[in-house]
């Protein structure tokens, strides 16, 4: 078992970095647009983040792309963010019936989630042979091979054996499985080596490390503040409380924890869309042209979708129509402001119940407003309506993803010290058995008792929803591994799982062994103790059963899951990297 080593990776001392030398890059693979950033961090000097431009298809000041590719129909990636908008790569896609795939981000949210994508949603299923993992590699492949030529020219220096890891920013909402899709795609498309060496922040925590290092947000100590950073398919929101200014110390609230919700801008593009499919049904058009037609105007609805502040009265949007039935022409179609504020609005009114969620008792000052819906003018003016006792503090400069830029601050800094757990966690535990207890009688029924008198299935916390916890705090747990015979494998494992919400839960399973609905199961614990052989210990003095006690660690309080197994030799603690192995999403 390898022995851990406590030293930190580095720091920043007086502005300057003070551990190894390594390059990090930061990705934000938004659900409309995809940005890196990248920091060369120099033992002893004093870092400088820039930013990834001029991407193929794009201005070369911009430093975002659009989260597109096209699929050939054997599963091949043949065409790459904006270019998927050129009108030669849509004449040929449509030949060869290539696959438009977008949205990225809600692949993977809507795993976590259970929620289906039907077959006429905006969101398709996946081309054939293109898995979550394989989709996230092939973009990664994408953004990095460009990303790396810039940096070859920044960086004299550069090259592929240079020490490099990746920070991903991610949904508040994203745990372990779903970090696991993109450390293996970053893994797949040859990144890094190793999933090790990939790292995740939450968005918020991105977005506010970015703010304070642009000095958009200057809280005193004290003070709290909300994030809210809505992009195009989730809005994370979170608050926060100063501890101290210097060093800038953040911490989330007890029983307050983070939300992330399914709400953005691309929900009003999908409403769009509805209305103009349903104007087109009775127009003579088959599916796929119906497909092209929304392809074509979607620039134009985005330039008015971005522009929109409520006072505008209608936009009309002409189609060229080549269906049978229509005989070619154009077809105009008007969207009024009605419209477009009711589609505005159901979004908004979801992000405003979020906030109001995470407001609850509190009064906090500010409103940081975050991600690329954050700049449309309408929600702005929703959101200063409806919070009037909180100064409203939107972005002020579109060009650059917030998320992408903070994380590599939030790499060096890691302002936010302390976090609020999103679930309750936990493992399945032995419940004394009580004849007296008519639901442990009920239980019981058909020999269900173990050896030793016990029910089985019970719900066993390892950690209470919304319990604050610090960064790197771990929760401990004793465990004994008991072998038949002296030789036997010394591996061990166990489940960890989650449930939403602080209702207290006495039970994981039915009495059967089926897991309850409100559960969902996280990853399995592994520990191989094989080293520690010579440490086994004999039941009794001619027992035949042998035993090594030890506990498992689980670092709950940072950004990723992390294990570690600790055992006693003499009076000496020894520590030892356990595995944490991420369950398939059922």
């Amino acid at each position: 078992m390898p022995v851990l080593d406590p030293s930190p990776q580095g720091e920043l001392d007086s502005g300057k970095w003070s551990g190894a030398s390594k390059l990090v890059f930061s990705v934000d693979i938004g659900t409309m647009q995809s940005a890196v950033s990248f920091v060369y961090l120099e033992n002893g000097k004093a870092p400088e983040i820039k930013h990834v431009m001029g991407w193929p298809g794009e201005h070369p000041a911009r430093a975002k792309t659009l989260s597109a590719m096209y699929y050939d129909k054997i599963g091949n990636p043949c065409a790459y963010g904006i270019n998927t908008q050129n009108a030669s790569v849509k004449e040929k896609a449509k030949v060869e019936q290539w696959t438009l795939v977008h949205s990225f981000k809600r692949y993977i949210h809507r795993l976590g989630t259970s929620a289906e994508i039907s077959d006429d949603a905006d969101v398709q299923a996946l081309p054939n042979n293109v898995s979550e993992t394989k989709l996230y590699a092939d973009w990664l492949k994408f953004l990095f091979n460009h990303a790396k030529q810039i940096v070859s020219r920044e960086l004299a220096h550069f090259s592929d054996s240079t020490n490099t890891e990746v920070v991903f920013t991610v949904p508040n909402g994203w745990y372990t499985q779903e970090q696991a899709i993109l450390s293996n795609a970053a893994v797949e498309a040859r990144i890094v080596r190793k999933p090790s060496a990939v790292k995740f922040v939450p968005e918020t925590e991105a977005a506010v490390h970015w703010a304070l290092e642009q000095g958009d947000l200057k809280p005193k100590a004290g003070t709290d503040f909300i994030v809210c950073d809505s992009g195009g398919s989730t809005t994370d929101i979170a608050m926060y409380k100063v501890i101290s200014v210097s060093p800038l110390k953040l911490c989330e609230k007890e029983g307050n924890p983070s939300r992330c919700i399914e709400a953005g801008s691309a929900l009003i593009d999908e409403d769009f869309n509805d209305m103009i499919g349903d104007h087109l049904n009775n127009e003579g058009l088959r599916d796929v042209e119906i497909l092209e037609a929304k392809q074509k105007i979607a620039g134009q609805f985005q330039l008015a979708k971005n522009q929109f502040d409520g006072s505008n009265l209608q936009s009309t949007y002409s189609i060229p129509l080549t269906g049978a039935v229509s005989g070619g022409g154009e077809k105009h179609i008007p969207v009024s402001r009605e419209n477009m504020i009711k589609w505005f609005d159901d979004v908004i009114d979801t992000i405003i119940a979020g906030i109001d969620d995470v407001l609850r008792n509190n009064k906090p000052q500010f409103l940081l407003l975050r991600g690329d819906f954050g700049y449309s003018p309408y929600f702005q003016k929703r959101l200063r309506a409806h919070f009037k006792r909180m100064k409203l503090i939107p972005a002020s400069e579109q060009n650059v993803k917030a998320a992408a830029a903070g994380a590599l601050v939030w790499f060096q800094k890691r302002s936010v010290v302390s976090r609020a757990a999103r679930f309750a966690y936990g493992v399945e535990v032995n419940v004394p058995y009580d004849p007296t207890d008519r639901e442990h009688v009920y239980r019981a029924q058909g020999g269900r008792l173990t050896a030793s008198g016990n029910l089985k299935h019970g719900w066993g916390v390892l950690v209470p929803y919304g319990k604050v916890l610090e960064d790197d705090e771990e929760c401990t747990k004793d465990y004994e591994l008991i072998l038949p015979r002296a030789d036997a494998p010394m591996v061990f494992e166990f489940t960890v799982y989650l449930t939403e919400g602080a209702e207290p839960k006495k039970w994981l399973c039915d009495r059967s062994g089926n897991v309850e609905d409100d559960f969902r199961e996280v990853c399995t614990v592994k520990a191989d103790l094989s080293g520690q052989r010579n440490n086994l210990r004999k039941y009794g003095s001619s027992g035949g059963q042998y035993y090594f006690p030890f506990e498992i660690a689980l670092d709950f309080g940072s950004t990723s899951l992390e294990a570690c197994v600790l055992w006693k030799e003499g009076d000496k603690m020894h520590r030892g990297q356990g595995e944490i192995i991420p369950s398939d999403f059922v």
